[in-house]
């Protein structure tokens, strides 16, 4: 074997390798991004709402994802029959009719798709609201997910995707 000839094989197993890295490169990225996204694709094609699934241990929580509320809510009727941690934060909060509401705050874990998310949350009651959109929709919310959620995690809504993602 000549030296032109292992020349010629240390390329090829160097293209080999590099091909390999590549593709090991864009497989995790793809993963990275599945793990970085929120699909409301399901709602938005029934209902046209984007809401979302989370767990909170064997618990699912349907939250409307809302551009247009600062913080994220929970509804009071669902804090007793889940986790979480109350603080000593109170605040006020304004209603769609500009009637403003005093609430107290708790921290909530949730989970997406293996990925933990926790964030303070306005607790008010919205049962009468919720209940409308149960009777309208036929799907249960649980709470909303405001800006302050999006702002904390860099999420972005894409509605030509139907997800929101993270970078």
């Amino acid at each position: 074997m000549g030296f032109l000839e292992v020349v010629m094989i240390i390329v090829v197993l160097a293209a080999i390798a590099l091909v390999a890295f590549v593709v090991n490169l864009i497989t995790r990225k793809r993963e990275e991004l599945k793990v970085n996204k929120i699909s409301f694709r399901e709602t938005m094609d029934l209902i046209s709402l984007p809401i979302v699934s989370f767990k909170q241990g064997n618990k699912k929580l349907n939250f409307l994802l809302d551009t247009g509320a600062s913080y994220s809510i929970i509804n009071e009727a669902v804090v007793s029959t889940i986790d979480h941690i109350k603080t000593e934060e109170k605040g006020d909060m304004y209603g769609v009719e500009g009637n403003k509401v005093s609430c107290s705050y708790v921290n909530l874990f949730i989970e997406y798709n293996g990925k933990l998310f926790q964030d303070d949350f306005q607790v008010v009651d919205l049962s009468k609201a919720f209940e409308q959109i149960k009777e309208d929709f036929k799907v249960e919310l649980h709470g909303i997910l405001g800006n302050a959620f999006f702002r904390k995690y860099n999420y972005v809504l894409d509605y030509n995707e139907l997800v929101a993602y993270s970078l």
